[in-house]
C-alpha cells in the first residue's frame, strides 16, 4: 500500500480528521473503497473508470486523494450546479485541513467574461436598444467598482440579458486584439489562464476541457495548462460533449453577427469603403435566399440525402462570402475590428466547405432547419483516436465518474467511446435501501408507446398515485408532444400547482415546485439530470417512455449504418446502452438522501413485453415492484402524512 493510501485510510478511518472541520462528515464504506482506488490511480499515474451510486460521497472520495497528493488537479463537470458546489462549499472546507496554501480557481469558456474593448465598442454603438445600453452601463459601472468580469457575478444584470452577447469575449477579437500579450492589459481571459498555472485546483466544466483537447488535437495550442490529476465528474456527459468540439458548425446566427460585425466596424473603420457595403449587401441578399431556398426542408437530415438539391444553394451563398473573405482580409490592418470580422468571415466559408465537401465515413455531415434559421454541423462518428492520442500527451492521472456509467455491457460502452483501452473499473452501489424506500410502480395494460392515446392512458393510471402523494411529483416526458398533451390533460382537472418546462427559468421552477401547493412539474430530456429535490418535496416521479434517441438522428443514422457494415447491431451498441444510462439518471431524481421516500412510475410497457425490458431493469436500483396502483397509492399513504 502507497503512502498516498495509507493516508486516505486515516481520513475515511472511524476517526477521521475531517469530521472536526466538515460538518457532518460520516466515512462510508463504498466511499473509502472509492477513495483508495482513486488514490491508487493517482499514485501509477493511470485511469480510472467508478461509477459511484447517489448518496456514494463521490465527491469527497476523489477530492480527498487528489488533495493528500499534493499535485496539480483539473476538475471537470458537465453542469453549472456542481461547479459551484465544488468552489464555494466542498473544495474551501476540505483545502482549509488538506492544503491550507493552495488556491482555487473556476475557470469558464471566455464567453463568460467582459471583454474590455467589445465593451468599449458596445458603448458607442447609436444601433442598440435603449435597454441593452442601460444593461452595458450597469456593467461599466460594476467592473468600475471591483467586479470580476465573470457574467455570472454581476447582480443587476441577468446572464441571459441578451446585452451580454455585445460585451462577452469572442475568439476571433481576442486573436485579433492580441489579448494578453501586455501583461498590463487589462483583459481577464489571459489573466486568468495566467493565473492557472499556478493554481492547486483549477475547476472547469466538459466544454472548456474538450475545446481545449480539441485545439491541442488540430496543433493550434491549449486553452489550458497541463495537470498531475485529471477528475471528469459527470463523466457519462464527456463522449457527447468532445463530439461536438471535435466536429465543426456554422449557423445563420454566426451569418447575421458576422453582418453587424462587419457593418460596424465599417462604419468606424472604413466609412467611405464602398466595395465593402455592396459586399455586404450582397452576402445578405444571399442569406435571405440561402434562408427562403432551405426553409422547404424543414428537420434534420444528413447532406447525403439532399446533397443534390444543396449543391447549388451553397455555391450561392458561399460565393459572395468568399469576396467578402477577400476584401476584409485586404482591410483588416486599418483596426482590430475589421480584423476579427476577417476572421470571422474566414472561419465561416471554412465551416461552409468543409460542410459540403464531407465524405461519409469518418464524420456526418448533417442540417438542423426550421422557417426562419438554421444550423449545420459537420459531426465525427467517433472520437476514440483524438481523445486517446491527447489523453496520452496529456501525462497524469484520470479518473471518470459519475452515477451512470455502467450499462448492460459494464463499462465498455464507455471506455469504447473515449478509446481507453486498458483501465482501472470500479462500481460502487448506493447506500441507500431502495428496496424499503421506494417503490416502482409499473402499470398494467397501456397501450403501445406509439399509440395516440397513450400519454392519456399514462396519466389516467398514474392519477391515483398522482393524488396519494398530494402531487410533489415529477413527470418526465420523451419528448415536448407529450409534454404539451400532459399539460393540457391536467391543468382542467388538477386541483393544485402545474409548472411545465419553457414556461420560466428551470431554477424558478424548482423554487416555485418546491413552494407550491400540490404542485406537478412536467419537463423533458433537461429535467432527466441535474435535479435535486431532496425530502418530501418529491414523492413521485414518473417516467412516459424508455429514453431511445430520436431515429431520424443523423449522427446515430450514419453509426447504425457502420456498424451493420462491420456486422455489429447498433440497437445493442448505440440505442439500448444510451436509453439505460438516460433512464438511469431519470430514476435517479428520486431517492437523494437515506430517508427520502418516493414511488417511481415507469409507464412504457416494452420494459416487460420486450427481452431488453430485463436488461434495462436490471441496470435500476432494487426498489420493491407492483403492477398495481393501489398498491402504490398505499406506500405513498404509509409514508407521507396528509396535507388535508
Amino acid at each position: 500500500m502507497s503512502r498516498l493510501e495509507q493516508h486516505v485510510d486515516r481520513y475515511f478511518s472511524s476517526a477521521s480528521p475531517l469530521m472536526e472541520v466538515v460538518e457532518g462528515f460520516q466515512p462510508r464504506p463504498g466511499q473509502q473503497q472509492m477513495a483508495q482506488a482513486v488514490a491508487k490511480a493517482i499514485t501509477a499515474r493511470g485511469t480510472l473508470v467508478v461509477e459511484a451510486g447517489t448518496g456514494t460521497g463521490k465527491t469527497f472520495a476523489y477530492l480527498v486523494p487528489a488533495l493528500l497528493s499534493g499535485k496539480k488537479i483539473l476538475i471537470s463537470t458537465a453542469t453549472k450546479n456542481l461547479q459551484e458546489q465544488l468552489t464555494a462549499r466542498d473544495l474551501p472546507r476540505l483545502m482549509a485541513q488538506l492544503a491550507p496554501r493552495g488556491q482555487v480557481l473556476q475557470l469558464k469558456g471566455r464567453e463568460n467574461y467582459v471583454c474590455q474593448q467589445r465593451l468599449l465598442l458596445a458603448e458607442r454603438n447609436p444601433d442598440l436598444p435603449r435597454a441593452q445600453l442601460h444593461a452595458i452601463a450597469q456593467i461599466r459601472t460594476w467592473l468600475s467598482s471591483g467586479g470580476d468580469g465573470d457574467r455570472a457575478h454581476c447582480e443587476h444584470v441577468p446572464e441571459d440579458d441578451p446585452a451580454w452577447r455585445h460585451v462577452c469575449a469572442r475568439a476571433e477579437f481576442c486573436q485579433a486584439a492580441r489579448c494578453g500579450d501586455d501583461e498590463g492589459d487589462g483583459c481577464i481571459v489571459p489573466r486568468l489562464r495566467r493565473e492557472a498555472q499556478s493554481a492547486r485546483v483549477v475547476v472547469v466544466n466538459h466544454h472548456l476541457l474538450a475545446a481545449d483537447m480539441a485545439l491541442r488535437a488540430q496543433g493550434k495550442g491549449a486553452l489550458l495548462p497541463e495537470f498531475d490529476v485529471y477528475v471528469i465528474d459527470e463523466a457519462h456527459q464527456l463522449p457527447e460533449t468532445m463530439q461536438q468540439f471535435f466536429g465543426e458548425q456554422c449557423s445563420s446566427a454566426q451569418f447575421v453577427q458576422l453582418l453587424k460585425d462587419a457593418r460596424q466596424a465599417g462604419t468606424e473603420d472604413a466609412p467611405d469603403d464602398n466595395v465593402l457595403s455592396e459586399q455586404l449587401d450582397a452576402l445578405e441578399d444571399a442569406l435571405l435566399s440561402f434562408q427562403s431556398s432551405l426553409s422547404r426542408f424543414e428537420g434534420r437530415w444528413a447532406l447525403r440525402e439532399r446533397r443534390a438539391e444543396i449543391t447549388a444553394l451553397m455555391e450561392a451563398l458561399e460565393a459572395p462570402l468568399e469576396q467578402l473573405c477577400d476584401h476584409l482580409e485586404a482591410i483588416a490592418p486599418r483596426s482590430v475590428q475589421l480584423q476579427a470580422a476577417a476572421q470571422s468571415a474566414q472561419t465561416l466559408l471554412d465551416a461552409l466547405r468543409h460542410w459540403r465537401g464531407a465524405e461519409d465515413g469518418h464524420a456526418v455531415a448533417w442540417a438542423e432547419v426550421q422557417s426562419n434559421w438554421w444550423r449545420l454541423y459537420l459531426t465525427p462518428l467517433s472520437i476514440s483516436g483524438d481523445f486517446s492520442n491527447i489523453k496520452a500527451q496529456l501525462e497524469g492521472a484520470w479518473i471518470f465518474t459519475s452515477a451512470t456509467l455502467a450499462d448492460h455491457h459494464g463499462f465498455t460502452s464507455f471506455c469504447r467511446k473515449l478509446g481507453l483501452g486498458e483501465v482501472d473499473t470500479l462500481k460502487v452501489d448506493s447506500p441507500f435501501d431502495h428496496a424499503t424506500q421506494g417503490l416502482i410502480y409499473h402499470p398494467e395494460q397501456l397501450p403501445e408507446p406509439n399509440r395516440p392515446d397513450y400519454t392519456r392512458q399514462c396519466l389516467r393510471r398514474a392519477w391515483p398515485v398522482l393524488e396519494a402523494a398530494q402531487g410533489h411529483a415529477l413527470l418526465l416526458f420523451s419528448s415536448f408532444r407529450a409534454l404539451n398533451e400532459a399539460a393540457e390533460l391536467l391543468r382542467p382537472h388538477w386541483k393544485g400547482t402545474v409548472l411545465v418546462q419553457g414556461e420560466d427559468s428551470k431554477a424558478q421552477l424548482l423554487e416555485r415546485f418546491r413552494a407550491a401547493r400540490r404542485p406537478l412539474l412536467l419537463a423533458t430530456a433537461s429535467f432527466w439530470e441535474g435535479v435535486d429535490i431532496p425530502g418530501d418535496d418529491l414523492r413521485v416521479v414518473l417516467i412516459d417512455k424508455i429514453p431511445f434517441a430520436s431515429p431520424d438522428d443523423p449522427v446515430l443514422q450514419a453509426q447504425d449504418t457502420r456498424l451493420k457494415e462491420e456486422g455489429k447491431s447498433g440497437f445493442a451498441l448505440l440505442q439500448l446502452p444510451r436509453a439505460t444510462l438516460a433512464l438511469k439518471q431519470g430514476v435517479g431524481r428520486l431517492i437523494r438522501t437515506e430517508t427520502d421516500h418516493g414511488v417511481l412510475i415507469l409507464c412504457d410497457p416494452r420494459l416487460t413485453s420486450r427481452s431488453y425490458g430485463t436488461t434495462i431493469l436490471n441496470q435500476l436500483p432494487r426498489f420493491a415492484w407492483t403492477q398495481d396502483g393501489r398498491v402504490a397509492a398505499a406506500f405513498l399513504k404509509q409514508n407521507f402524512a396528509s396535507e388535508g
